[in-house]
C-alpha cells in the first residue's frame, strides 16, 4: 500500500488514468477545414444556375445587378457539408460515450469488490 492512500483512494487514482476515446467537437462553419470548403467551391462550378443568374466569367451576377464571387448555392452546399461531417462525429460522440459509460461501471464494480 502507498503511504497514507487507501486502497480504494489508489484504485481511484488509478482508474482515472485509462485512456478513453475523445469525444471531438462539432464543426461550424467557421471551422471547416479549408480543403472541404475548397472541393464544395469547385462542385459549384459545373452546377446549375437558377434562372435569374449568370456567370460572366469571374462573377455570378443576378439579373437585378448584385455580383458575387461565390455560386448561389453555395450556402446550402456548405450547410449539407456541416451535417454530414456533424453525423460522422455524433457516430464517433456515441462510441466514446458508450465506452466511458462501460469504464464507469467497470470501475465502480472494481471498487465495490475492494469494500
Amino acid at each position: 500500500m502507498c503511504r497514507g492512500f487507501t486502497t480504494a483512494s489508489l484504485a481511484k487514482i488509478l482508474l482515472g488514468c485509462r485512456r478513453l476515446p475523445p469525444r471531438s467537437a462539432l464543426y461550424t462553419i467557421h471551422s471547416l477545414p479549408p480543403a472541404q470548403v475548397k472541393e464544395v467551391k469547385d462542385a459549384l462550378i459545373h452546377a446549375p444556375l437558377p434562372d435569374d443568374v449568370f456567370f460572366d466569367g469571374r462573377a455570378y451576377v443576378s439579373m437585378d445587378g448584385t455580383r458575387s464571387e461565390l455560386h448561389p448555392d453555395i450556402d446550402e452546399a456548405i450547410t449539407k457539408l456541416l451535417d454530414e461531417m456533424n453525423a460522422e462525429v455524433h457516430r464517433a460522440n456515441a462510441v466514446a460515450d458508450a465506452a466511458a459509460a462501460k469504464a464507469d461501471a467497470e470501475g465502480a464494480s472494481y471498487l465495490a469488490a475492494l469494500g
